[in-house]
């Protein structure tokens, strides 16, 4: 402490300014201010930034990496000694920071792996094309296209193998992201606990200076913590920063799905944009460009939707008439960026009322994201359905992923089945689930995540008979298998 208190009044010394002044410059009330000065008590970590920006202020320039640094070195050492509950929660926020930005970072690295394959997928299908025209010219020739051929044989086998290596890399990302994002739970679970022990912390000085106080022995200087349900918790203040911080990130997260899906929109526009080369061997399809075009902007308005959906305002889009199930999960496959490898097959033949059917196109739509996008490019993801004995249908969706592990289970599991606020589910990096957890409670719907034999990750998606038209819903009947 006495180390720290040194170097922070050559800070005072050297910004040459009055207790006043440093107190409108920092906003510290001179109080407090002169307590940590003379080391009687220490300030929140934030201090530190202020006194960096009081510095610029006064300097023009801001203090060097190698002085904050060692300025931070003796908070930290202080803290440690002299609160070590306060110290315990900022080691663990360093911690979880650290955890996202390592989360981040290697979500782009899939990110591009993806877009890699994708691009070795299109670079592969024309070569064949090219070798197929070859093949054909070279029927009932001499042979002298034998040599080409071969070469193009060559080319489109490394192509080949470069692609199957890549899968194998983008396997062990996948891996590496599943990891680093139970790693983040974690620590988030010891913040959350470590937090809570600071509160109790606080709580327990104060009623030891205020027993002090009514003896006449001092005050303390602090406010009483306030409490949120009955319990020792964070001020009302700091709460509502939380959520604040929690919707920020699930906007920045979900802005950053917007951009992207964008990106690829103009992308495409640009490559139908180009004239096909002379003697290429394969040119832009039209249709097919259209259909990419087609699946973005679903996708997009998608995005939209669970933005609104997490900020508690989501109205939804009304069908106007009961759909077909399989209709309905065909539409939903149809919002997956990699639907070609969803595989649709025997649901019972059902309608599903009208307020329920754009809600479970999302709903599904953004399981079989997860599984498309935590399973190797080269593996399928399959749908179907079963009647149950309550007049209700079952949805399996299975993939061969990475799958989860026993304790992420649990707690996907407890959200799904018990959503938090919008707020706090908006604050999960797992988006995608906190939305089918939202979605599932407006409509009534129940869906849990079991592992499969495949190593992979079942959704199982349970609707009750209220989910569907009323002739249908009769249909099924008590009894079902």
């Amino acid at each position: 402490m006495r180390e720290w208190v040194v170097e922070l009044r050559r800070f005072y010394v050297g910004l040459d300014m009055t207790l006043s002044q440093l107190e409108e410059t920092l906003g510290v009330d001179v109080t407090t201010l002169s307590r940590i000065l003379n080391g009687k008590r220490l300030p929140e970590v934030e201090f530190l930034s202020r006194l960096s920006e009081a510095v610029r202020g006064v300097t023009g320039a801001p203090v060097t990496p190698e002085v904050a640094q060692m300025l931070r070195r003796l908070y930290f050492n202080a803290c440690q000694v002299h609160d070590p509950h306060r110290y315990e929660v900022y080691q663990l926020k360093e911690l979880l920071k650290a955890a996202e930005e390592r989360i981040s970072e290697a979500e782009l690295t899939v990110m591009e792996l993806r877009a890699q394959l994708r691009a070795e997928q299109d670079l592969r299908a024309q070569l064949e094309s090219g070798l197929n025209q070859l093949a054909s010219r070279a029927v009932g020739r001499d042979g002298g296209l034998e040599r080409e051929i071969e070469r193009a044989t060559q080319e489109r086998d490394r192509v080949d193998r470069e692609y199957l290596q890549k899968v194998r890399s983008l396997a062990a990302m996948m891996h590496d992201v599943a990891a680093l994002e139970e790693d983040r739970e974690a620590a988030a679970e010891r913040l959350r606990q470590a937090e809570v022990r600071l509160e109790e912390e606080l709580e327990r000085r104060w009623l030891e200076a205020s027993d002090e106080g009514a003896g006449g022995a001092r005050r303390w200087p602090f406010r009483r913590p306030a409490r949120l349900g009955g319990h020792p918790a964070v001020s009302v203040a700091s709460a509502a920063e939380a959520d604040m911080q929690q919707l920020h990130a699930a906007f920045a997260n979900l802005s950053y799905r917007t951009n992207a899906l964008v990106a690829q929109q103009l992308a495409t526009l640009i490559e139908m944009g180009k004239p096909v080369p002379e003697g290429g061997l394969s040119g832009p399809d039209s249709r097919a460009d259209v259909y990419r075009l087609e699946s973005l902007a679903t996708r997009i308005r998608r995005s939209s939707e669970n933005v609104l959906l997490l900020a508690g305002e989501d109205q939804g889009r009304l069908w106007p008439k009961p759909a077909p199930l399989d209709e309905v999960l065909r539409a939903a496959a149809a919002e997956v960026e990699q639907q070609d490898r969803v595989d649709i097959g025997a649901v019972p033949d059902v309608r599903v009322t009208g307020r329920v059917v754009n809600g479970l196109i999302r709903l599904v739509a953004e399981l079989l994201c997860n599984a498309t996008a935590f399973s190797v490019p080269t593996t399928r993801v399959t749908v179907a359905g079963r009647r149950m004995a309550d007049a209700g249908v079952r949805l399996e969706i299975h993939d061969e992923g990475i799958g989860l592990s026993a304790d992420a289970l649990v707690a996907i599991n407890g959200r799904l089945a018990d959503p938090p606020p919008p707020s706090q589910s908006a604050g999960h990096r797992r988006l995608g689930l906190a939305v089918v957890g939202r979605l599932a409670a407006v409509h009534e719907i129940r869906v849990r995540l079991e592992p499969n034999a495949m190593g992979g990750t079942s959704a199982l998606v349970v609707l009750d008979h209220r989910a569907f038209a009323k002739d249908t819903a009769r249909a099924l009947g008590p009894g079902g298998s």
